[in-house]
């Protein structure tokens, strides 16, 4: 019996694949409704269900840098799911059978894209320490209660050691690990993810400092150069804008020079080989301590964008050819910061066309548009793209209702007094049916 495969399946499913029908406590961490959305309908073959709201309420305006605008709505991918398996999550049977756990497959829109990636990535801290503080301070509180009961005037063993475990509690909570990522941390230099590459530091707003001549914040170095110690300003800025004028470097824009390279200072020896190197111009203030280093791999910026200056298409009006002042306010500052993360320069009027920042970036953009070669980066565009679907699909894009629940109305039952309201006719709530299955127990 416990040799035969379809045995052994059938097990599987019902143990780590069928969501309980009589759900638990985590099921309602929001409302009445089971968060996971069980029981599903059944149905005879997949099919993608769009929710367009009661009142087409659920539609998304998405801009896009051509000044084409479209229309979405929210919706998801429902799985066939043959009669009998309403509870069932969308399994992957191989995984199922070699690791013995439970494999829901989110499939739908983009927003669960992006609420899987956010859940993957979140920290386990809390969850992982709960177990050494609870321990702790009950142990604390126990060796305080025995202090109390045996007082005396003189410091106690007991009072020592329970000021001792008081620290370690406090110093260690940070740096719990769970058994299944015992062995990740260590070798991810303590890093709880691995990431396919590195990161760096995009200034944006240290750039635009640099370039209107504000005060910026700086790492000041010192070095030895003739038996005199000389102090310099270390900046970003300072390096992109002195940068190399060899080679690919005098056309780089400030984004993909902070991804391909990086500063590299004389005093220090690469322990990998020989590596390709470009000094700074003269003008950099440390160019006579450091040079750029040309990476193996590329790695990731994060932009540092100053808050409010890069606002979203929908308000730039791309398709006004005479916009309203604010809009044109707007557009400037858009283009001005687009510019200095895509565009080559060295100085502030690079990146302006008789005397406008937007001219010369709308002037790229329909060049891009109509598919020619454009001294805007190519790569720029969609990044700008991006940051503008990111914004809406965080803020404005909603998600989608499953086919039960925009067809049933759940009434939460009134918590003042423990009577529940009056459900209406022809509609039966999931507080109804609890009730009765109380009655027929």
């Amino acid at each position: 019996f416990w040799g035969d495969k379809n045995v052994r399946e059938t097990l599987l499913r019902y143990r780590f694949e069928e969501h309980s029908f009589s759900h638990s406590a985590s099921c309602f961490k929001k409302d009445c409704e089971c968060r996971f959305l069980f029981p599903f309908m059944s149905t005879d073959y997949t099919n993608i269900h769009e929710d367009k709201g009661d009142k087409d309420q659920n539609n998304t305006s998405w801009y896009f840098l051509d000044g084409s605008i479209n229309t979405v709505y929210p919706f998801m991918v429902l799985p066939k799911r043959p009669m009998g398996c309403q509870f069932i999550n969308a399994h992957n049977k191989a995984i199922s059978d070699v690791f013995n756990f439970n494999t829901n497959v989110q499939i739908g829109d983009a927003s669960q894209v992006f609420y899987s990636t956010l859940y993957t990535s979140k920290s386990t801290q809390d969850e992982d320490s709960e177990k050494q503080i609870r321990i702790g301070r009950a142990v604390i509180k126990r060796i305080k209660r025995v202090l109390s009961d045996n007082e005396e005037d003189e410091p106690s063993f007991a009072e020592g050691l329970s000021r001792v475990l008081s620290g370690l509690n406090a110093a260690t909570t940070r740096n719990v690990i769970s058994s299944t990522m015992a062995h990740l941390i260590p070798c991810n230099d303590g890093s709880r993810f691995v990431y396919s590459h590195t990161f760096s530091d995009l200034l944006v707003g240290q750039m635009e400092a640099t370039l209107e001549g504000q005060d910026i914040s700086v790492r000041i170095r010192s070095n030895k150069l003739d038996k005199k110690i000389i102090t310099w300003p270390d900046s970003l800025a300072d390096d992109y804008i002195h940068r190399p004028t060899e080679n690919e470097l005098d056309q780089i824009c400030f984004y993909e020079m902070t991804m391909r390279y990086k500063k590299g200072f004389n005093a220090f020896r690469d322990n990998h080989g020989v590596v390709k190197k470009y000094e700074f111009k003269e003008t950099h203030p440390g160019h006579k301590f450091s040079h750029l280093i040309y990476l193996r791999f590329p790695c990731i910026p994060r932009i540092a964008l100053p808050k409010g200056k890069l606002c979203l298409l929908d308000e730039l009006d791309l398709n006004c050819t005479n916009p309203p002042h604010h809009v044109v306010v707007k557009r400037e500052m858009y283009a001005k910061i687009a510019l200095l993360m895509f565009y080559p320069f060295r100085q502030l009027n690079d990146l302006k066309y008789n005397g406008s920042y937007w001219r010369l970036f709308h002037n790229e953009l329909k060049i891009h548009i109509n598919k020619g070669n454009t001294v805007f980066w190519k790569k720029g565009f969609e990044i700008l793209q991006n940051i503008q679907d990111r914004s809406t699909l965080q803020n404005h894009v909603k998600r989608a209702r499953d086919p039960i629940s925009m067809n049933t109305k759940i009434e939460i039952p009134n918590g003042a007094n423990g009577v529940q309201a009056k459900s209406m006719p022809g509609n039966s709530t999931i507080c109804d049916i609890l009730d009765m299955n109380k009655q027929l127990k």
